[in-house]
């Protein structure tokens, strides 16, 4: 997520949701965060590919910067594109948003100064020297390797899909995401030691979106925001022992954590500190499960049709093409599972972004 680094004016000509009388934008920010693909896909139908969430801004989904004016959401490679590019103009804040305002509070609150980071919360120099830094682990040949395991983690999940009876789509399809962002990232399937790292990440993000942590943030037991803490921790000290245990692994272990633990620059000799670690897989899971997820969730009324042999099933529903957009409706995709695993087709969703801009929107104004 980004914000432009511009002084705080708000465009009077930026299309807008409408808003109700007397309640000012917070019914839409809330309307939002229950349904924030259905909501900003309507939003996209009517005001085109770039819209504010309210008239006169006034909302802060996002930034975790006190002065946010207000939130636009976009959608379409193009903005996509020149938001990526342009560092100058669009920064980068974590992806616990309004919550990294809170990482100072206390001992406790601590960990929000690196979970959800990654490269998303990090600029200029920083970023580049990161991005280089990662660049090993998505390597043609690491790829290759991810692929081999996707595909056998892929052929084992379609084992289990029972012949000529109904069963539990989404859960199949969440649980298969779950074990391939886990293989990938740390090494490990779900029933290894490095399982529950992938478990406590999926809890963690879930929560991240949670209202009320969003509402409350206080760290008082019995709290939903008490509860977000307690996960990160559990994180934190997992992720200590699997980086122990990476490290005395050395040169063995080739999945994305191992990789990144070797990560050097020929030149600099920098490398990723402890707490750059733990957010990079935090960030990279999100993208790898969650972004998953939500293209493979799929609708209550879709059709499943399995081959005698079970070679092959086929997930259809009303969902539009990859790419499409506007979205309207958030839990729907299409995708085909061959036996091979080798093809999935998935939908790109439209996400949020602070703007801090004066004069006109344009097309570089939003992701």
């Amino acid at each position: 997520m980004v914000s432009p680094l511009s002084s705080p004016t708000w465009p009077a000509s930026l299309p807008a949701a409408p808003t109700l009388p007397g309640l000012g934008p917070w019914i839409n920010t809330i309307d939002y965060a229950k349904d924030s693909l259905g909501f900003a896909g309507r939003l996209f139908q009517q005001h085109g590919p770039i819209v504010s969430l309210a008239a006169r801004g006034g909302t802060n989904f996002y930034s975790p910067l006190l002065d946010c004016p207000g939130t636009v959401i976009a959608c379409g490679p193009e903005v996509v594109k020149q938001v990526a590019l342009n560092h100058d103009i669009f920064h980068k804040f974590p992806l616990t948003g309004v919550l990294h305002r809170y990482r100072n509070r206390s001992d406790r609150t601590t960990g929000l100064h690196h979970f959800g980071v990654g490269l998303f919360g990090i600029n200029g120099l920083q970023h580049l020297q990161h991005r280089r830094l990662m660049m090993p682990a998505f390597h043609q040949r690491q790829i290759e390797a991810y692929r081999d395991d996707m595909v056998a983690i892929t052929a084992e999940m379609l084992d289990r899909v029972p012949l000529h009876q109904p069963f539990d789509v989404a859960t199949l399809m969440r649980l298969l995401t779950l074990r391939v962002a886990t293989k990938t990232l740390f090494g490990y399937d779900l029933d290894e030691s490095g399982g529950e790292l992938g478990q406590l990440l999926q809890q963690i993000l879930s929560m991240l979106g949670s209202l009320g942590v969003l509402m409350l943030p206080y760290d008082r037991p019995g709290l939903p925001f008490h509860r977000f803490l307690n996960r990160i921790h559990d994180y934190e000290r997992a992720m200590d022992r699997l980086i122990v245990q990476k490290r005395q692994q050395a040169g063995q272990a080739h999945d994305m954590l191992a990789l990144l633990l070797q990560a050097r620059d020929a030149e600099t000799g920098l490398t990723l500190s402890q707490a750059e670690l733990l957010g990079h897989t935090g960030v990279l899971f999100a993208a790898g499960h969650e972004n998953q997820r939500q293209c493979t969730d799929l609708d209550p009324d879709a059709t499943v049709s399995t081959s005698p042999g079970g070679e092959q099933v086929a997930l259809r529903t009303d969902r539009r093409a990859a790419g499409d957009c506007p979205h309207p409706r958030p839990a729907k995709a299409n995708a085909l599972f061959g036996c091979s695993g080798q093809r999935v087709f998935a939908n790109h969703y439209p996400r949020s972004l602070e703007w801090s801009g004066a004069g006109s929107i344009h097309p570089g104004a939003g992701l």
